[in-house]
């Protein structure tokens, strides 16, 4: 029984080394947030606030072919010192069709601020004057997409010293938003069109 409760003990005082030893972490509450938008309206979404945020399981909405809808901002929270960047990694998948090993595009923070007392808020966004990301954060999700719905996954990571990483990802899950493409109007009314032309047709043969 002694012996049980010294492991015990020690087993505690391991894990609490270890907790106490971790110099930066991420932000439970209010702790990552995404905007997207088409330039005239913008949406924002939070990744993780004491759990999983409105951008998971989100409905993002429907899109024409060659719309333009970007991710344009993100941001995330961390304490201690110790931490040194942040990534949002992105991938976009056919609804049902997952890869089994997907590949995702990293995108650098623009810049960092200090909220004191070592906390602080990464973040991307385009700003145009920045050497590590700039113009180039701008991520048109809808860009090459077909007729089709869709799917967007994402999640952040962040480096440092103890620990050298660590991952904002819902516990593996990562966040996952999901929007329809559609064809442009004008190709829907040159279709009408071709199949009311069609159906004269027939009729005039008939």
């Amino acid at each position: 029984m002694k012996k049980l409760l010294l492991a015990t003990v020690c087993a505690v005082f391991v894990f609490t080394g270890m907790a106490q030893g971790q110099s930066w972490g991420l932000w439970e509450g209010d702790r990552s947030w995404i905007g997207l938008g088409d330039g005239a309206a913008d949406d924002w979404y939070s990744l993780w606030d004491d759990g999983v945020g409105t951008f998971d399981s989100a409905d993002l909405g429907t899109f024409n072919v060659g719309d333009n809808y970007q991710i344009w901002n993100w941001d995330i929270k961390s304490w201690g010192a110790n931490a040194a960047g942040a990534a949002l990694w992105v991938t976009i998948y056919e609804t049902g069709d997952r890869p089994a090993e997907p590949v995702f595009d990293e995108w650098w923070q623009t810049n960092d601020e200090d909220l004191g007392s070592g906390d602080r808020v990464w973040r991307g966004y385009v700003d145009g004057s920045s050497d590590q990301g700039g113009d180039a954060f701008q991520v048109n999700i809808l860009e090459g997409l077909d007729v089709g719905d869709y799917q967007v996954e994402v999640h952040a990571r962040m480096w440092g010293t103890d620990p050298d990483e660590q991952f904002d990802n819902n516990d593996g899950d990562n966040f996952v938003a999901s929007f329809s493409v559609i064809p442009e109007p004008g190709t829907m009314a040159l279709l009408g069109v071709g199949l009311l032309a069609l159906f004269g047709l027939s009729r005039r043969i008939k």
